[in-house]
């Protein structure tokens, strides 16, 4: 039988280049009809990497070639829209064709969700900058923590901000669809690369929001904490190591103190670490000079296999590191369907990634090769829902409820998504097994937690009393959705999993993520971000050929993998209307990296050894990369793709005479001597503050831009008059400016971003509302330990 997928029946028209053509991707694999508009002769997209790139994020699609210079064209395409339901564009601010703006598309066709996926969005003193992934990510503040002190940061490998945008976007898109049901209303969706990336960023924005304001008295002046607030690359000086074993590495991530007791079991109770102080992790990061050359000691005289297995068997999250040649072949991703070997034109038999998400057990993944350039199909009849008279801007998800079982930063950041668009999210959680989030600094509120569970209402339950579980069981019945990131079992082991809850309620949608996934040979072994990118390949690309593996301290995937946790959820529903019944989502934090390095695995695949790691170097031209600028760690980044850019580089610099003697005119010769000519470009930068380099550059149509530290994003002017950086007063950690939405929807009220709760907060609320108890009945419960609610004198 073929699987029925929650966008069964909607079409997309995908008018993207370069930025976003993800985007499309994920939406044909949950059942859209995504059809790529290509000018005559083909996307200029096609030629990065030797087409590897475009062929890998337009798998799934149809073809079609439209020449839009010409009216007749241009009218086609006005009758295909007339008939779909999503236009995909990302066509920077003030180069659109006449009448082909999203404005003027949702216009003429308001039954249209049109989708704009740009760099920096479509205001803002940014928005007509150019730029590269590279740009936007040191613009984010990501690039800010990436790296160690003694070499320049390093920025991710692949196109994190082109595909982080993609995801972004295929979250409005299912928002704004889902909003159409009841309003019968398109709506412009702009969404910005730069907010997006900013989002995933281990809640900096926060973080550096809480340092700033330590402190507040007249004793420290403000810019002083904003100069403790600028965070400094300290991979050397990791939380997780890079730990070289006797064959490869290996990551460690040690965070709960029954973590920390089993290791040091394990080395033989060492007197040097027996004091109880070492079981925080706080402390053990003050301390890593001293203990991770113990670690390194330990496992440096096991293999990868060895010191990965026994660490799981013990309960400490230790996975190898693996190379893209190991993981196009390793056998747990094999098993579990991560990959599908696919016939390219060539004739060449590739194993490509197979998707993200899988539904009721059964993968929604590749399904058809990219089209080749004039594959033109044949477009389906007008199909779209006709428009009715809508009603007030509202949000897409009022009247939906969650229950979020989240921790740390997946489920949470699902759950904090769904609940800003309108659902009633329910954070079920108990002290005897709290959000790690929430208790890091030892009390029961922290500034990443204020972030990721805010808008929420919290439950208070102890879970490991069967009163607990079964008052759970009634308030499914009255749920939604469901949203879990607990390791492989433990729902199913308390009598919560999909089967059990589909049995209170048919119509559940059951979204589950668990590192490895719930099926495959390493299904139980557990791990964090950092083993993510261990496991799927991103930690052995992210460094500078010929340095070591950087222990750096970001949490990716966690809060992405949130984002599609919450697409998942809002593709589910989608999908319910249709037929009524529930479904259990799955999504494998490993397979978000897999999936957005897909295109460099697919390179290994068809030359094996050749993608390794690169540092800040790119094929598509030089220079390019993190140059120095004045001041201290204070960076920009240049990307130059071509002649022309490299012309405007020149102009940018002054015209020096080095760069106008004809020795660097041709892109061929630049790239064979880019680490020279890196060198005298730096020479300039260094005399400039980064401001004055991306100012210079961006004035000749140059893409560059200054690395901003997270405390620096907080009043960006950019930001700022989009409405990113939203200030809450937060009980138990003072007031905090968080990251807002990455997308503005010109069809749906704001989000909602209000104070996350107190553990247990709405606790009493929701046993009268939903479960129907009286007070003495609560009371009971609470004196029982069943229900909790807040302390008496919190802490932060």
């Amino acid at each position: 039988m073929t699987q029925t997928l929650p966008f069964d029946g909607i079409t997309v028209v995908d008018l993207t280049c370069d930025v976003g053509e993800l985007c499309g991707r994920i939406l044909a694999e949950l059942g859209a009809r995504v059809v790529k508009v290509e000018p005559p002769g083909g996307s200029p997209a096609r030629a990065r990497d030797h087409g590897i790139w475009w062929v890998y994020r337009n798998a799934n699609k149809h073809g079609l070639v439209l020449d839009l210079d010409e009216p007749d064209d241009r009218q086609r395409l006005d009758l295909i829209l007339a008939g779909a339901d999503v236009v995909l564009d990302s066509t920077a601010p003030g180069s659109h064709r006449p009448g082909l703006d999203p404005t003027a598309l949702s216009l003429r066709h308001p039954h249209l969700v049109v989708c704009a996926l740009t760099w920096f969005g479509l205001s803002g003193p940014y928005a007509r900058y150019v730029a590269t992934d590279d740009v936007v990510v040191a613009m984010s503040g990501l690039l800010s923590s990436s790296g160690v002190s003694t070499q320049p940061p390093v920025s991710m490998p692949g196109s994190l901000a082109s595909d982080v945008v993609s995801v972004m976007g295929a979250v409005a898109t299912a928002l704004a669809l889902e909003q159409r049901r009841s309003s019968r209303l398109g709506q412009v969706l702009d969404v910005s690369a730069l907010e997006a990336v900013a989002q995933i960023d281990s809640w900096a924005m926060p973080n550096a929001s809480a340092i700033v304001n330590a402190g507040q008295g007249p004793e420290r002046p403000v810019a002083e904490r904003v100069a403790a607030a600028r965070r400094v690359r300290a991979g050397e000086k990791g939380l997780y190591p890079a730990l070289r074993t006797t064959d490869g590495w290996a990551r460690l991530v040690l965070m709960a103190p029954r973590q920390w007791w089993s290791l040091f079991e394990w080395m033989g109770s060492p007197e040097a670490f027996a004091d109880p102080y070492w079981q925080h992790p706080f402390n053990r990061f003050a301390n890593t000079d001293v203990l991770n050359p113990v670690l390194q000691e330990f496992y440096g005289a096991m293999s990868t296999t060895e010191a990965s297995v026994e660490s799981q068997q013990r309960g400490l999250v230790v996975t190898p590191m693996l190379t893209p040649s190991q993981v196009v072949v390793d056998e747990h991703l094999r098993a579990r369907g991560t990959f599908v070997d696919v016939e390219l034109p060539t004739g060449a038999v590739v194993p490509m990634t197979n998707g993200l998400f899988e539904f009721d057990g059964v993968r929604a993944g590749f399904s058809r090769t990219a089209p080749a350039v004039g594959d033109n199909e044949e477009m389906p009849s007008g199909s779209a829902a006709p428009v009715g008279e809508g009603s007030s801007r509202t949000r897409p998800l009022d009247g939906v409820r969650v229950l979020d079982f989240g921790h740390g930063g997946v489920g949470v950041q699902g759950g904090r998504l769904l609940a800003e668009y309108g659902a009633d999210v329910i954070k079920v959680e108990g002290r005897s097994y709290p959000d790690f989030m929430r208790s890091m600094s030892g009390g029961e509120m922290t500034p990443s937690f204020a972030s990721s569970s805010r808008s929420k209402r919290s439950f208070g339950v102890d879970l490991k009393k069967s009163d607990g579980i079964a008052l759970i069981r009634q308030l499914v019945a009255h749920a939604d959705v469901v949203i879990e990131n607990n390791s492989t079992g433990t729902m199913r082991s308390l009598g919560l999993g999909y089967d059990a809850l589909r049995e209170v309620n048919p119509a559940i949608v059951y979204v589950s993520s668990q590192m490895l996934g719930s099926r495959g040979p390493r299904a139980q072994w557990s791990g964090y971000g950092p083993s993510a990118q261990a496991y799927g390949g991103l930690s052995h690309l992210w460094r500078f050929a010929g340095s070591d593996p950087v222990p750096n301290m970001q949490n990716h995937p966690d809060l992405l993998a949130g984002y599609l946790v919450a697409l998942g959820a809002i593709a589910g529903l989608h999908g319910r209307a249709r037929t009524g019944m529930g479904v259990h989502c799955e999504l494998a934090q490993v397979e978000v990296i897999v999936n957005l390095l897909g295109d460099l695995l697919l390179a290994e695949a068809l030359a094996p050894g050749t993608v390794g790691p690169d540092g800040n170097d790119d094929s598509r031209g030089a220079p390019w990369g993190v140059f120095p600028c004045r001041g201290h760690e204070d960076w920009c980044v240049i990307c130059v793709r071509d002649d022309h850019e490299w012309q405007g580089l020149v102009a940018a610099m002054g015209n020096p005479v080095w760069a106008t003697d004809g020795r660097w005119s041709r892109s061929v010769d630049r790239l064979a001597a880019r680490d020279e000519l890196g060198a005298l470009v730096a020479d300039w930068t260094r005399s400039c503050s980064p401001d004055e380099v991306a100012t210079a550059c961006q004035d000749q149509r140059v893409p560059a831009g200054p690395m901003r530290y997270p405390v620096e994003l907080l009043d960006d002017p950019h930001l700022v008059s989009r409405g990113f950086p939203t200030r809450i007063e937060q009980p138990g950690a003072g007031s905090l400016i968080v990251d807002g939405s990455s997308f503005v929807a010109s069809g749906m009220a704001p989000p909602v971003i209000e104070p996350a709760p107190a553990l247990g907060e709405h606790t009493r609320a929701i046993a009268v509302e939903l479960l129907g108890l009286d007070d003495d009945a609560i009371d009971q419960l609470i004196a029982w330990g069943v229900l909790e609610v807040p302390l008496t004198h919190p802490t932060g």
